[in-house]
């Protein structure tokens, strides 16, 4: 387990956790996050064939970070990854028919051993591969891969879905999911047109 005590409803799970998974008699180790990267950098370096499953506990920033930290391992290994939403929005929950907060349901998927395959998109900004990024990062050294290259779960959206939850952000942690909405207003507001173009196998869709 995972956890994240600073993500968006900031519910103490733990001992919801500990009784859940004692009746199902599985044994777990659990590790409270410090901070920004901490989940992902702790799964990137964890050492794997220790464990069955890793479970991050928080919001969608924490899955993120749990994907990402998963898929950057340099060994390449994977073993399955489980949910238990706490955070504010729970974007990922929802679109696996979780109600957002439902810890419970999380944990009787986990005590069933239920598995699911799930896509992941992989993103990169400003490079045509990853050989590009790695060769630029080893003439600099200072570059860091995680801001050229991400994996996502969630929904990846342009324009005015992605300001909103952008902007939403900073308000989060005072009036939670309603964030969303007040952002969603200011940004149709707003009346903003943006301009893109969209490349597949570098054919323009235009």
């Amino acid at each position: 387990m995972i956890y994240n005590p600073a993500s968006g409803r900031k519910v103490d799970h733990k001992s919801t956790i500990h009784n859940c998974l004692f009746s199902f008699g599985i044994e777990y180790e659990i590790y409270e996050t410090k901070g920004n990267l901490d989940c992902m950098n702790k799964i990137m370096n964890l050492d794997i064939d220790n464990y069955s499953a890793i479970v991050p506990v928080g919001g969608d920033g924490t899955f993120h970070e749990a994907i990402n930290g998963l898929m950057r391992r340099k060994d390449g290994k994977k073993i399955p990854m489980g949910f238990l939403p706490n955070g504010s929005g729970d974007d990922l929950a929802g679109g696996l028919d979780m109600p957002i907060g439902d810890v419970n349901m999380g944990l009787e998927y986990i005590g069933k051993g239920d598995v699911i395959k799930l896509d992941v998109i992989k993103i990169l900004i400003d490079h045509e591969s990853e050989q590009e990024l790695d060769d630029k990062i080893a003439s600099n050294p200072s570059l860091k891969k995680e801001d050229y290259l991400r994996y996502s779960m969630i929904n990846c959206s342009l324009c005015i879905s992605a300001n909103c939850a952008r902007n939403a952000a900073p308000m989060k942690p005072y009036i939670g999911h309603h964030a969303y909405t007040i952002q969603t207003a200011i940004e149709i507001i707003k009346k903003r047109e943006e301009k893109f173009n969209i490349f597949v196998d570098k054919e323009s869709l235009a």
